[in-house]
């Protein structure tokens, strides 16, 4: 979240931040808590996987087996 022009307020000011990075190739989509304010709220580094179901137009969870990951360009 500071990797942006006045990122550094936004990720002060914010009480949660999550990052949604979609995967066209794999056809998935990863989301992660980058900042939990609160830890009541959630557990920072987080992360969840889900894929697009079209005919309802939602994502659902998604279980990887033995997840196939290249670092993010943010890690």
């Amino acid at each position: 979240m500071y990797n942006i022009k006045g990122g550094g307020e936004w990720y002060d000011a914010s009480y949660h931040g999550l990052l949604v990075h979609r995967n066209y190739e794999q056809k998935n989509t990863k989301v992660k808590v980058l900042k939990v304010k609160f830890q009541n709220l959630g557990e920072n580094g987080a992360e969840a996987h889900f894929k697009w179901e079209p005919k309802s137009g939602c994502f659902i969870p998604h279980v990887m087996d033995k997840i196939k990951e290249e670092p993010m360009p943010w890690e």
